[in-house]
């Protein structure tokens, strides 16, 4: 018989709520219904994690020299986690976040500790896995997501926050990117199980944080951001100047990533685009190894990707240009936009580019994102 815990005060081991109109009874034991969807955990369960140990030791190497801002964010974020502070990273789109951190994995490693990074969106955790395992040597990766779970133990693991369930006061350095992603951002259960994975200290970044402990303002090749334009026009001329703004970047050979606010509008606009044989393919969360259609867009077998905002964080494309389409939708918050923008002009050897916001009005979340980039421009 199942009850429900009407005044008993209870915590759940795995979420840490303690909040009785979650809690319910089953042959006499409490479990907690607001992490259920996880795993069913009973009040009285000790959570324990089973480790790999690991003594190997590992080193890195790039391709390439941290500026003097990243060196020294650097050996700040290592001689916090030397001292058991956590840190809070801000850092424009493109600043080398990722690198940043490789000098407190290595320490971290080398000392035997449990390591952990995490982000909210699986798409980025094979690429995540890529570079680590690319930049670095002698050192063992685990890989956790959705549909890739069968091994879950190891030194350093690399996993989407919605695995975090799995451990348990774990991981002595966690380093958790794009911390206002959904669907992390402003979820009171991922967060909890963020916290209760953590056995030493953590580093969050992302590019909109408003609470920060250091900041990078400036991207590794020293160029500026580009900043985006908005142009406020009716549906019809938008779309006439999308095409118009994809045939003359398809004739200069630069790939375009086109941003709408629906998955019914990518169909859409691909078969407009498709009257002006335009190549190209559409991205969204229903579509299966969108890895592939990147691979193409960069190999220059499609002039472009119509996108939900799928492909806002995580990606670099060479020469990429930037549309946004319906500008003023609802789904186009603050820090959605400045990811957007953050696409164009990544790459060294092509610093700059254009990007472009349809809209019928300019919005708030379009004024706040141009005063930003402007603002880290300065």
């Amino acid at each position: 018989m199942i009850k429900f815990a009407w005044v008993m005060k209870m915590r759940c081991p795995q979420c840490h709520n303690d909040d009785p109109l979650y809690f319910y009874s089953l042959d006499g034991r409490y479990y907690c219904r607001k992490c259920i969807s996880f795993q069913r955990v009973f009040v009285d369960e000790i959570l324990e994690t089973k480790h790999k140990s690991d003594n190997r030791q590992v080193d890195y190497h790039l391709d390439f020299d941290l500026t003097p801002a990243q060196k020294n964010l650097s050996a700040r974020l290592l001689t916090n986690y030397k001292n058991g502070q956590n840190s809070q990273v801000k850092a424009v789109c493109g600043a080398g976040k990722t690198e940043i951190v490789y000098e407190v994995i290595k320490s971290a490693l080398n000392d035997n500790d449990r390591v952990c990074f995490t982000t909210p969106r699986k798409e980025l955790i094979k690429e995540l896995g890529a570079r680590i395992q690319r930049d670095f040597s002698n050192i063992e990766v685990t890989l956790v997501y959705g549909g890739h779970c069968d091994n879950v133990a190891g030194p350093f693991i690399i996993c989407t926050t919605h695995q975090l369930y799995r451990y348990h006061q774990t991981f002595d350095l966690m380093i958790i990117d794009e911390v206002d992603a959904f669907p992390f951002a402003g979820n009171d259960l991922l967060s909890s199980l963020f916290f209760q994975a953590i056995k030493g200290s953590y580093i969050m970044m992302s590019a909109t944080n408003a609470r920060c402990d250091f900041q990078l303002n400036a991207r590794f090749h020293g160029h500026p951001l580009p900043v985006p334009k908005c142009l406020c026009l009716p549906g019809l001329i938008a779309a006439a100047m999308m095409v118009k703004d994809i045939l003359a970047w398809k004739s200069k050979s630069k790939p375009a990533l086109i941003f709408v606010p629906t998955i019914a509008r990518t169909a859409s606009i691909k078969r407009l685009l498709a009257l002006f044989k335009i190549k190209c393919e559409i991205a969204h969360s229903k579509i299966p190894d969108v890895e592939k259609l990147i691979g193409n867009l960069k190999a220059h077998r499609y002039d472009c990707i119509v996108t939900t905002t799928l492909l806002e964080r995580g990606i670099t494309i060479a020469n990429v240009q930037v549309l946004v389409i319906e500008g003023d939708h609802p789904t186009y918050s603050l820090e959605t936009l400045i990811q957007i923008c953050g696409r164009v002009g990544r790459k060294k050897e092509y610093p700059g580019g254009e990007v472009k916001i349809y809209a019928r009005r300019q919005t708030k979340e379009i004024r706040q994102c141009i005063q930003a980039i402007k603002k880290a421009n300065a």
